[in-house]
């Protein structure tokens, strides 16, 4: 299988002779391709200017980002475009494509997902959900694309390869051409997969297995879009953005989640994502919820290290590039030695560069060197240096081209033309302060660097200085580097199978370890990528009918025997592994967001003998786990307040803050909700990413009310009640202080109740009983009287005859004795029941006073 990956190297130039010379003429005139095809670029100009020229020549303004314009127009007036004095600089793309379920289901543990295992409240298959693909194009005829009706599930098809059409080309973009469902089960689509890299990637994610009843793919009752994408636009990134844009669009007009799985990419570039087409991107998925991308890592493993990362100090360092034939890539037309620096800009402003010529046979020898040169004493143009022998000849002319792009970014261009010897090993030496990183190799059409076969220090002392490059970074470049994408790199999935010719195969490499050909992260900027790794190599999905009917006779071995799943591998495989899961996740959570996509794919993945603990730049965070990953989502909302309550009371129960929607069964769809009878109360809520929570039942008690009567008998009042174990008297609608006895002395008059708590905090209230029998005691024709009563800090007995006073405590004893006096201190006299007797010649009066506090 093919494994459809563009890549490709950027130049973005500002039009003076020189720097047109260097890159456009060779990669822009000499293209081939129809005068009047539509192609679409990146550019930097004056906004009202570059719209007036574009009516002028029947291009389209399609969208910005940042201090970038999107624009489509005919490829013959490429040229014209870049003589615009409004025109600052043109986004160009060298382009250089190349080729990039059941037991996938098993390793990504997608299947108890299907099933609903708990504690998922039911299966899920990404019904209501649209998955769409940037690819090689789909074969819709295969049944496992189909639903029980025979109807296609393919929504649209926008086949970017085809030439324009004043009906199917799409007027947002201008080239061309779409195709719906309706077009598509009328058979009136032409768009085909020739290379089957697009037919088995989206079944990966989306098969539902109707052909054999197997293979099924992660999501496959979700909906699918297909982007066919054109590998040969000068500014494919740029189409690739176009790609995005239209899919959430169109989910957005259907009321659906998307996911966007990209199995392709280009290895050329900063590896930050900063270019126009990954911000754009960026923008797009960021804009709202429910929007969620996935990218294949990359397939670069085996080749050649052709990274580069110098850390750049005072002892002069250096790193050979060789000679690139013609022939040897598409880059120059003529024998060459080209490639690319790209650093920050605070960290390439002390760095000093040269490009030296060195000798490799019969002996190593340094033959001549060009000047030293700064990058930002000649931004936005092109310089030139002659390098020479010791004997004055010339070993090679070198360009240099450096401009800062995407803000940032110091990119640095080093070109020789037709240099004097093929044999010589071109040194490109740096001193000073920083660090950059190079991407070069034969195999994008630029020069390979010296990787093996270098000098000791004793047959060439200067190689002591020599930085060799490696195989960090490899990845992908552009829109899978940024945080907002799931990066997916790609371990062996089965490698023994029963091929359709029934032999059996066997591929070799360990299952579950990382594919040899698997590209390594991080970014050019030391962020963390992959995320997480997926089987890819090698997997069984749906490939288009007349390839599959093809490889019965040519490679059965690439089939298994129903016919109808052929292998592909890859990262390109592993991708919508992890984009089909995506769309699990989409059809329980629909408002799910990129971040919390990404933190549950990479919290949620396991780690074995194979991946070791923590991220690497190999396997990410580990291996892609569906269930672990979707359990993430199932919670429970915490409801507080009352479960417990009396009867005919209100209640009110509260749930946690921050949910989009509450659902409970009294009705109400606010956070709380209030309710006074006996049942279970449940309630459902929904949170900010859509994901419906488990129902939480809360069951209410309700106690019956203690019941409470009040008698009063003579100057004592008493309570009778049934289950109240508590009392509170009260007077006159507020509580009497200490008076919490079952019954009570009444000490003024008024009215008169009691209220009385059982164990459950239940109250009752008994009625009202008014009360007048307390006031000044008199005696006789008002020879005596005796106030307050009750009494607190003070009494005072006040009579005409002669008399003496006795007063006695409720216990008997006496707390005065045969006193004359008319006030009495009584501050320290114990509250209570004290009883009084008063003498007089003609008369003995006793009665009782109530001290209160």
């Amino acid at each position: 299988m093919k494994h459809v990956f563009l890549a490709s190297f950027l130049f973005a130039f500002v039009f003076s002779a020189n720097a047109q010379n260097l890159v456009f003429k060779n990669q822009v005139e000499n293209k081939n391709i129809a005068s009047t095809q539509p192609v679409t670029y990146f550019v930097r100009a004056n906004k009202t200017e570059l719209i007036n020229y574009l009516k002028t020549i029947g291009g389209t303004y399609k969208y910005s980002i940042k201090n970038y314009h999107h624009v489509t127009i005919p490829f013959n007036k490429v040229n014209e475009l870049a003589r615009q004095p409004f025109l600052q600089s043109i986004n160009h793309h060298i382009q250089h494509p190349t080729p990039l379920n059941d037991s996938m289901r098993v390793k990504a543990r997608v299947n108890q997902v299907h099933n609903g295992n708990y504690p998922l409240p039911q299966g899920y298959t990404g019904n209501g959900v649209l998955i769409g693909f940037i690819d090689d194009g789909v074969d819709f005829n295969h049944p496992d694309f189909q639903d029980a009706s025979g109807n296609t599930r393919v929504l649209a098809i926008w086949d970017q390869t085809q030439v324009f059409d004043a009906v199917r080309t799409p007027p947002a973009y201008g080239y061309g051409q779409i195709w719906d469902s309706t077009d598509i089960n009328a058979g009136i689509c032409t768009s085909v997969d020739n290379s089957g890299h697009g037919t088995t990637v989206a079944g990966t994610a989306c098969g539902n297995g109707f052909s054999t009843g197997t293979h099924a793919g992660a999501a496959p009752n979700s909906w699918v879009v297909m982007v066919k994408s054109n590998y040969s636009l000068p500014d494919w990134l740029g189409s690739v953005a176009d790609a995005v844009d239209y899919m959430y669009k169109l989910a957005d007009s259907l009321n659906m989640p998307c996911v966007v799985n990209a199995s392709v990419g280009d290895y050329y570039g900063t590896h930050d994502g900063r270019d126009p087409a990954a911000q754009y991107i960026d923008s797009l998925i960021q804009a709202k919820r429910g929007r969620l991308m996935v990218a294949a890592l990359g397939n670069s493993g085996q080749l050649a290290p052709y990274h580069l990362e110098t850390y750049v100090g005072a002892d002069t360092s250096f790193t050979w590039f060789e000679y690139n034939a013609p022939g040897g890539g598409d880059a120059f037309p003529y024998g060459s030695v080209y490639f690319e620096v790209y650093s920050d800009t605070a960290d390439f402003q002390n760095v000093q560069f040269s490009v030296g010529a060195d000798q490799v046979s019969p002996a190593y020898k340094h033959r001549g060197q060009g000047n030293f040169r700064n990058a930002f004493d000649f931004l936005d143009s092109t310089v030139t240096d002659t390098i020479l022998s010791p004997a004055g000849n010339i070993l090679g002319i070198v360009d240099y081209y450096a401009e800062v792009i995407y803000g940032d970014v110091l990119m640095l261009q080093v070109h020789m033309k037709q240099p004097d010897s093929s044999m010589y090993n071109w040194r490109f030496s740096t001193t000073g302060s920083g660090r950059f990183d190079v991407w070069s190799g034969e195999w994008l059409g630029i020069s390979d660097m010296v990787n093996t076969g270098v000098p000791t220090v004793a047959t060439f002392p200067d190689i002591v200085n020599y930085v060799s490059p490696d195989s960090a970074k490899t990845m992908v470049s552009s829109f899978q580097c940024l945080s907002s994408v799931v990066t997916v790199a790609n371990y062996n999935n089965i490698q023994n199978y029963i091929g359709y010719d029934l032999n059996p195969v066997a591929l070799g490499e360990p299952e579950g370890q990382i594919a040899s050909t698997s590209s390594r992260g991080p970014t050019r900027d030391n962020r963390e990528k992959p995320d997480v790794a997926a089987t890819g190599n090698v997997t069984f999905s749906p490939g288009p009918l007349p390839i599959l009917a093809s490889l019965i006779s040519l490679a059965p071995h690439k089939l298994l025997p129903d016919g109808m799943h052929m292998r592909n591998g890859g990262t390109s495989m592993a991708s919508p592994v992890v984009s089909g899961i995506g769309g699990l996740l989409l059809e329980r959570c629909p408002q799910m967001r990129w971040d919390e996509f990404g933190n549950y794919i990479r919290t949620s993945a396991y780690t074995d003998s194979f991946t070791g603990s923590g991220w690497n730049m190999a396997y990410g965070y580990g291996k892609v786990n569906a269930f672990g990953a979707i359990t993430q989502t199932v919670y429970s909302v915490n409801v507080s307040g009352d479960s417990v309550i009396c009867e005919g009371d209100p209640a009110l129960l509260t749930a946690a803050a921050g949910l989009q929607t509450y659902t409970w069964s009294t009705g109400s769809a606010t956070s709380s909700t209030s309710f006074d009878t006996t049942e279970t109360i449940w309630l459902t809520g929904v949170d900010m990413a859509g994901c419906k929570s488990d129902t939480s039942f809360i069951n209410v008690v309700v106690n019956a009310l203690p019941s409470v009567t009040i008698s009063l008998d003579t100057n004592w009042f008493t309570a009778e009640s049934v289950l109240g174990i508590y009392y509170q008297w009260y007077l006159n609608g507020g509580p009497i202080s200490g008076a919490t006895n079952s019954s009570y002395y009444p000490l003024v008059n008024g009215d008169y109740w009691v209220m009385v708590t059982d164990a459950n905090g239940c109250t009752s209230s008994s009625t009202m009983l008014p009360y007048g029998g307390a006031s000044i005691n008199e005696f006789g024709d008002n020879w005596l009287s005796v106030y307050p009563n009750p009494f607190t800090n003070m009494l005072t007995i006040d009579t005409k005859l002669n008399c003496t006073v006795t007063i006695r405590n409720s216990i008997g004893q006496v707390v005065l004795a045969n006193s004359i006096a008319k006030t009495i201190s009584t501050g320290d006299w114990e509250t209570g029941i004290y009883h009084v007797t008063v003498s007089s010649p003609e008369s003995v009066q006793t009665f009782k006073l109530v001290k209160s506090r």
